[in-house]
């Protein structure tokens, strides 16, 4: 349900017209990386060793949970640096933000590992997670957003998805 919001944005999109331009090798290259690859390695290095090696090396499930995400994060420095580079300090804000829902959804992808005792729970919310992208809120504060006239029914669904 945590996607409710969202994936009626999506179907919105799609049927407005606004589909991603599948025969285009570029874009089919970066689906592959976001929704498999990068899913696949981090979840194999982050959940499936890192997580279980805390684990067995004598931490508790809570504390590795804590920790995991934050090494997860710090995997992810190089989008940091990128952003720093390119717009200086403005970036800080962009930076911590992405920071901190990295390590949220770190946890919670350890917590399904847990959980569930199977790396491919941690791996399909990751790979569903990278296709979906962060909410696109944008329609609650553009008044020309192309999806205005629905921001009521956007809305509902991001509450009932929370």
């Amino acid at each position: 349900l945590l996607f409710a919001g969202p994936l009626l944005q999506l179907g919105l999109d799609l049927q407005s017209g606004d589909k991603p331009n599948w025969r285009d090798r570029q874009e089919r290259w970066i689906l592959l990386r976001n929704v498999l690859l990068a899913p696949l390695s981090e979840e194999f290095v982050f959940r499936s060793c890192t997580l279980l090696v805390l684990v067995k090396g004598g931490f508790s499930p809570v504390a590795a949970l804590l920790l995991s995400p934050l090494l997860f994060a710090l995997a992810h420095v190089h989008h940091f640096y990128l952003d720093l580079s390119k717009r200086g300090m403005a970036a800080l804000p962009a930076v911590f933000f992405t920071i901190s829902y990295t390590s949220v959804f770190g946890a919670y992808a350890g917590g399904l590992l847990i959980r569930t005792g199977s790396f491919y729970s941690a791996l399909v919310a990751h790979s569903f997670c990278n296709f979906m992208g962060f909410p696109d809120v944008g329609v609650f504060f553009n008044k020309y957003h192309f999806h205005r006239h629905r921001v009521h029914w956007i809305g509902a669904m991001y509450i009932i998805g929370v």
